[in-house]
């Protein structure tokens, strides 16, 4: 029988863990984010290690176009003087398959979304309360609807109040 998994949280994070799970058919993975919609503003660019890379990899991430991301091969520190302070060669942490990677966070936000279908993601929904039922939990959304899991993920950044909720704090 599938076990199901709730991702609270449409980020980066409840994205990867989302496309990453969604692989294994003995799990039935759900996203839940409490905006109407993913923010796909231009926004600010994002550095990813050579290990998020890796973990991206295995999900397609190495099939993205090379002019949506830049990998550059050293990192200047200036002091507030505008002195500069030192180098970081970052080529010493690369592999052939895991750069150090800048892109547009809105390029990533997209590739994740697109490794998930459409009906993966519900938007609009704000945990109010969780219970646990038997061997379930029970989650009561803000809406007035309920969803009754396996295993939630709480991956809805560090501003939010979901973790104190669940832990009924």
């Amino acid at each position: 029988m599938k076990k199901k998994i709730v991702i609270i949280g449409s980020g980066i994070a409840g994205l990867t863990a989302a496309n990453l799970l969604k692989s294994n058919s003995n799990l039935d993975v759900m996203v839940y984010e409490r905006e109407t919609m993913l923010s796909l503003d231009e926004g600010y660019g994002i550095q990813l290690s050579p290990n998020s890379v890796s973990i991206l990899n295995k999900i397609g991430f190495s099939n993205i176009k090379n002019n949506n991301f830049f990998n550059p091969s050293k990192l200047n520190f200036y002091s507030t003087n505008n002195d500069k302070i030192c180098d970081l060669n970052l080529t010493r942490f690369n592999t052939d398959s895991a750069k150090y990677t800048t892109l547009k966070r809105s390029t990533l936000i997209e590739f994740l979304k697109d490794g998930l279908f459409t009906n993966n993601i519900r938007f609009g929904k704000e945990v109010r309360k969780v219970s646990k039922i038997k061997e379930k939990l029970l989650i009561n959304f803000t809406d007035n609807t309920n969803d009754l899991v396996d295993f939630i993920i709480v991956s809805d950044g560090v501003f939010s109040n979901t973790k104190s909720t669940i832990e009924n704090k």
